[in-house]
């Protein structure tokens, strides 16, 4: 069954394809009996562009216009409807024009004789299921191509949507169909991101691009998962059983390090039980330097210190510490940088935070001190040409005594001050 596919070409060529793909894949790969013909994206540069126009309309057994909003101008899809009726394709045989339309807008009246349908799961579905039907010469709706329809559905109605949607924050949709989710979101998942987004992430003008692709970044050669991607696994998972899902604790830094991102998993849609789409966020954090109050900004400072540099890359086996698996010099260096920027930039430790702490002046100066000290040294070891893992561990460890003492110091004055305001 052959179908063009009108739209209007500038505001809509995007939902013109995602409807293309979806009608397409209402029977398995390779064995579709729909091919759909989208002007936008099926003409090529050299093609003789009214010619083709015409071959297309005498070759469909349906013209399927996508009406998406009332004002826009709808003069050429028209003309096309027009000349569709015009070109009698086959007298013996009725090929009839349908148009999708908003359920809460007024159908064209250029097209009132002809077979309308609002844009809702129920309308969208049954008409879903006539072309099924009508392409497949009456075969079964067999449970695969009902699941098969449910997903076309929902790929339909979300170009309708009720209003108009932006994303305040760095959002993916990820395409979970035909992909085994049984493990967490699988890698060969088709990603589809908002240019922010895919820049803030270091693929800014990819298209097509898997899951896998996307991510390979943050995962470590010796490793095939970062720990945020096993969290946000394990949260899809639940997610998809329909349980509470745990959040996501660790942060990841942009494609230039600029931001510091906390991921969350927005939304997993799911049709018979089974996971069609899931939505990823991506929330930039606020930095020291953007929260309000010197000793919040130390608080804040050193829990990043914790939870970004020292529990990830050290771990203490039998009081010895050691050197995580996913940690690298690399990694060590770049997290060292990327919070030491953070706390120059909001003089976090600046001698004149210690009048701040009255009796206490004195201890937390000195902490501050080793502290910056540490951090220091640390930085030369992972820069070294051939850094030792066992230095490495050991002044992480350093780094977490004195971070543990100074944090306790800073968060009870932190409470002290707060409840003198109340």
């Amino acid at each position: 069954m052959k179908i063009f596919l009108s739209h209007k070409a500038e505001q809509d060529q995007g939902s013109a394809e995602r409807v293309k793909e979806a009608l397409e894949r209402l029977e398995p790969r390779g064995k579709s009996k729909i091919s759909v013909f989208v002007s936008t994206s099926d003409i090529a540069a050299a093609d003789n562009w009214p010619r083709k126009i015409r071959q297309e309309l005498k070759a469909a057994d349906l013209l399927l216009l996508l009406y998406t909003d009332p004002n826009f101008d709808w003069a050429w899809c028209m003309f096309e409807a027009g000349l569709y009726e015009d070109l009698d394709n086959d007298p013996a045989e009725d090929n009839p024009i349908t148009f999708l339309y908003h359920k809460r807008a007024t159908p064209p009246s250029q097209l009132r004789e002809n077979q309308g349908v609002r844009a809702t799961e129920e309308g969208i579905e049954r008409f879903l299921g006539w072309l099924v039907e009508q392409a497949s010469g009456g075969g079964k709706l067999t449970p695969a191509r009902k699941l098969r329809i449910a997903t076309a559905t929902a790929t339909i109605v979300g170009e309708f949507p009720d209003s108009d949607r932006f994303y305040v924050t760095y959002t993916l949709s990820l395409d979970l169909r035909d992909c085994d989710a049984t493990n967490g979101i699988p890698l060969d998942a088709q990603v589809r991101g908002t240019g922010s987004t895919m820049a803030v992430l270091g693929k800014q003008g990819a298209e097509g691009m898997t899951w896998g692709e996307l991510t390979d970044r943050y995962r470590p050669a010796d490793r095939p998962h970062a720990s945020w991607l096993d969290q946000l696994d394990k949260a899809f998972l639940q997610a998809v059983d329909r349980q509470p899902c745990r959040m996501i604790r660790e942060t990841i830094t942009s494609h230039e390090g600029a931001l510091i991102l906390h991921p969350v998993l927005h939304l997993v849609d799911r049709v018979n039980g089974e996971p069609v789409q899931a939505e990823v966020a991506f929330i930039a954090e606020v930095a020291p330097a953007d929260v309000g109050g010197p000793i919040f900004r130390m608080v804040r400072a050193l829990e990043r210190n914790d939870s970004e540099l020292i529990k990830p890359f050290l771990q203490l086996t039998d009081g010895t510490p050691l050197l995580s698996d996913r940690a690298t010099p690399e990694l060590i260096r770049r997290r060292l940088e990327l919070i030491g920027s953070d706390v120059g930039q909001a003089e976090v430790f600046a001698d004149d935070r210690l009048r701040l702490f009255d009796e206490q002046s004195g201890e937390v100066g000195r902490l501050c001190r080793s502290w910056g000290a540490t951090a220091n040294r640390l930085e030369r070891s992972s820069e070294a040409k051939r850094p030792n893992r066992a230095t490495l561990a050991r002044q992480l460890d350093e780094m977490r005594k004195i971070n543990n003492e100074l944090a306790k110091l800073v968060a009870n004055r932190y409470a002290e001050l707060v409840n003198r305001r109340e």
